[in-house]
């Protein structure tokens, strides 16, 4: 019983037209060859490309000496940005970040900011623009280490939590 498939003929006749293309396996070999470096050179193109994303750009990453805003601000670096190191304590995390970040061949700058104050903040975003330029990016990663630290830091100032 014939197959009713729409696609049962189609298959057939690519297979048909495929086997009595009259090309040697040579001519086929060397086809999926060159096909292969197309796709690798566009590959490499493309990588390139990505590796540009940010070029140029400034980004701050607050609280950037360690961890997760460690990993961002490589990143970012690695992406063609110029990267605003923050830290509160850990100086020395920082300035690992820096290094990395230049290693990326990108500017850094390093900049000791507590935000919870606003002039500190206000300084973060001066500085920045009379160093490297005025920022594209702002990552606010910042975070105060322990159990309700910031919290508890606030809440006796203020008298409240916020």
């Amino acid at each position: 019983m014939p197959n009713s498939s729409p696609f049962a003929s189609r298959s057939i006749s690519v297979s048909f037209v495929s086997s009595q293309s009259g090309h040697s396996s040579k001519h086929r070999s060397a086809v999926s060859r060159e096909r292969r470096l197309r796709t690798r050179r566009s590959s490499t193109t493309r990588e390139a490309a990505m590796n540009d994303r940010l070029k140029d750009r400034i980004a701050i990453v607050t609280g950037s000496d360690s961890g997760i805003g460690q990993a961002i601000a490589e990143a970012f670096a690695a992406e063609g940005a110029d990267v605003v190191v923050t830290y509160l304590d850990d100086r020395q995390g920082a300035d690992e970040t820096r290094g990395r970040i230049e290693t990326a061949g990108r500017r850094a700058e390093v900049i000791r900011v507590d935000q919870r104050e606003p002039l500190e903040v206000d300084r973060l975003f001066r500085e920045t623009r009379n160093t490297l330029g005025i920022p594209y990016i702002l990552v606010n990663n910042a975070a105060v280490g322990g159990v309700g630290g910031q919290w508890s830091t606030r809440r006796r100032k203020t008298g409240t939590g916020f």
